[in-house]
C-alpha cells in the first residue's frame, strides 16, 4: 500500500513538474531552463524512483549496483512510511513553488540575438595554467606526504584544512572554468547566433585542447570531480544555448572527454602511489551490516552487473534526498534563522562561526561524524522556518534564477560594451552550473554562489573581454 502511494505521489509531482517546465520552455525556448530543471529533479527526486522499488523488494538493489545502504547505518534506517510520504510532499511544494515563481517572474519572450563580443584565447589559456600551478603549489606538501606514506592523494587533500584547502578549491574551479568555457566559445565561434567570438594574438587553435587536457589530468590526479562537473555544465549550457542542434557534435566531444575523466577520477582517487606505480589499495574486510533489513547485503558484491551499476547509480542522488526524511523520522527541532546567523558570521574564523543548518541536522539526527553527508536545500529551509520557510526558499531561488534570465534576455544596442555583454551571457549559465552544489546545501551556499559560482566565471570572462591587441582573424578549434 505504501509503495503504491509513494509512487503515485512521486508520479503526480513529476507530471506537475514537467508541465511547469514545458510552460517555461514554450515561453522562452531558453535551453538553460530544461537543463537546470533536470539538475534540480535529479538531486531531489531521482533517487526516490529507485529507493521506493528497492524497499518494496527487500533491498535487493545491490545486485544491480546500488550502494547507498551504508547510509542506513551511518545516518538512519530508510523506510517508505508516513514520514517519507511527508518528505516527498514537501519536496514537491518546494520544487513546484520554485518553478511557478519563475513562470510568473521570468522572461516572457524568446532570446533576441544582439551584438557580438570577442574574448581572448590567451586569457583563458594562461588563467588555466596559472591557476593550476598555484593550486598545485598550495597543496604540494600534502601531496608529498601522501606519496611518502603510500596513501591516496584524494584522501590527503580531503583531510586538508585552512587557507591551503580554500585556495586549492577556488583555483581548481578557476582552472576548469577557464579551460572549458574557452573551449566552448571556440567550438561555437562560427555559429550565427553566437554572441561571443574567439580571438587570438599568438596562440594556435589547439591551445584550448591542451588546456582542457591538462585540467582533466590534474583533476583526475587529485580526484576533484565537482569542479570539473560545474565547468562541464557551464560549457554545455552555453554551447546548447548558442548553437542548439548545431552544438551536438562539439558538445558530445567536450562532454565525452570530461565524462571519461569524471569516471577515471572516481577510480583514481581511491588508489595509492607506490614505488611500483599506481595501485589499488588492499581491500579491507568490512563488518556486515547490523540492521536486520539489510543484513543480507554482502559488503563486496562481485558480479559484473553490480560493478557496472556502481558507476551509474551515484549516491549523490540519495544522500541529500533523505535529509528531509531524517529530519522528520528523528524529530529534528526547527531552529529559525540558523542559516542566516551562519551567513552573517561566515567571514569569521571557523571556530568562531555558529552552526549551520547542516551542522544542526547532523547533530540532532545523530549521524555518525566525519562522513561528509549533505542536506537538501529544501530541508535546510524547513529547519529555518518550517513549511513557510520551504515556500519562501523555493520562491527565493526561483526569483533569483528568473531575474538572471530576464537580465540575460534583454537585448543590448549595437554600442553595448563587450564586458557587459559577456556577463549577461555567462552569468545565467553559471547559475545553472552551480545548481548541483546549491541543491546539496542550505541557504549558507548563497555565499559560495556569489563568490565561486558566479564570481569566478564573471571575473574570467571580464578579463577575457578587455580590448587587448587583436589578431586579424579569429581561430576556432
Amino acid at each position: 500500500m505504501m509503495t503504491a502511494l509513494a509512487y503515485g505521489l512521486l508520479a503526480s509531482i513529476t507530471l506537475a513538474y514537467l508541465a511547469l517546465v514545458r510552460a517555461l520552455w514554450r515561453r522562452t525556448h531558453d535551453v538553460s531552463l530544461p537543463i537546470g530543471a533536470a539538475i534540480l529533479y535529479m538531486w531531489t527526486f531521482l533517487g526516490a524512483w529507485f529507493f521506493i522499488g528497492d524497499a518494496a523488494v527487500g533491498f535487493e538493489g545491490y545486485r544491480i549496483g546500488f550502494t547507498y545502504y551504508y547510509f542506513m547505518e551511518k545516518m538512519f534506517p530508510f523506510a517508505v512510511d508516513s514520514d517519507y510520504l511527508l518528505a516527498l510532499v514537501q519536496y514537491g511544494i518546494f520544487s513546484l513553488v520554485l518553478l511557478a515563481t519563475m513562470l510568473f517572474v521570468g522572461p516572457r519572450g524568446k532570446h533576441v540575438v544582439g551584438p557580438v563580443a570577442s574574448v581572448s584565447k590567451e586569457v583563458f589559456f594562461f588563467t588555466c595554467l596559472v591557476a593550476m600551478a598555484v593550486s598545485a603549489w598550495s597543496v604540494w606538501p600534502s601531496i608529498q606526504q601522501a606519496l611518502a606514506e603510500h596513501r591516496s592523494v584524494y584522501s590527503a587533500l580531503h583531510e586538508l584544512t585552512g587557507w591551503r584547502k580554500s585556495l586549492h578549491g577556488l583555483l581548481d574551479k578557476a582552472a576548469s572554468t577557464a579551460a572549458l568555457i574557452g573551449s566552448a566559445v571556440a567550438l561555437t565561434s562560427d555559429r550565427e547566433r553566437s554572441p561571443l567570438r574567439d580571438r587570438s594574438i599568438f596562440l594556435p587553435a589547439w591551445s584550448h585542447i591542451l588546456a582542457t587536457g591538462l585540467v582533466c589530468l590534474w583533476l583526475s590526479f587529485t580526484g576533484n570531480r565537482h569542479s570539473l562537473l560545474t565547468a562541464v555544465i557551464l560549457s554545455l549550457v552555453y554551447m546548447l544555448s548558442v548553437a542548439r542542434r548545431g552544438a551536438l557534435r562539439p558538445t558530445l566531444w567536450l562532454v565525452g572527454i570530461c565524462g571519461v575523466v569524471l569516471l577515471i577520477g572516481g577510480s583514481l582517487r581511491g588508489m595509492v602511489w607506490t614505488d611500483g606505480g599506481l595501485v589499488a589499495p588492499t581491500a579491507v574486510e568490512r563488518p556486515r551490516f547490523t540492521l536486520p533489513q539489510i543484513a543480507h547485503i554482502p559488503q563486496h558484491p562481485s558480479s559484473m552487473l553490480s560493478g557496472v551499476g556502481q558507476k551509474v547509480f551515484s549516491n549523490e542522488f540519495f544522500c541529500a534526498h533523505f535529509s528531509l526524511y531524517g529530519i522528520h523520522s528523528r524529530e529534528v527541532p526547527l531552529d529559525p534563522g540558523i542559516s542566516f546567523r551562519y551567513l552573517a558570521n561566515s567571514f569569521a574564523q571557523a571556530e568562531q562561526r555558529p552552526p549551520s543548518a547542516y551542522d544542526h541536522y547532523a547533530k540532532e539526527a545523530r549521524l555518525v561524524e566525519g562522513q561528509g553527508y549533505t542536506i537538501h536545500h529544501a530541508a535546510a529551509w524547513y529547519l529555518n522556518g518550517g513549511i513557510a520557510g520551504m515556500v519562501i526558499g523555493g520562491a527565493l531561488l526561483g526569483l533569483i534564477w528568473a531575474m538572471l534570465l530576464r537580465w540575460g534576455s534583454v537585448p543590448l544596442g549595437p554600442k553595448g560594451r563587450s564586458v557587459w555583454l559577456v556577463l549577461r551571457v555567462i552569468v545565467p549559465c553559471a547559475f545553472v552550473a552551480f545548481l548541483p552544489e546549491l541543491v546539496r546545501n542550505g541557504p549558507e551556499a548563497f555565499k559560495a554562489l556569489l563568490f565561486e559560482g558566479l564570481g569566478i566565471p564573471a571575473a574570467i570572462m571580464t578579463v577575457a573581454a578587455l580590448p587587448f591587441k587583436r589578431s586579424d582573424s579569429s581561430t576556432a578549434v
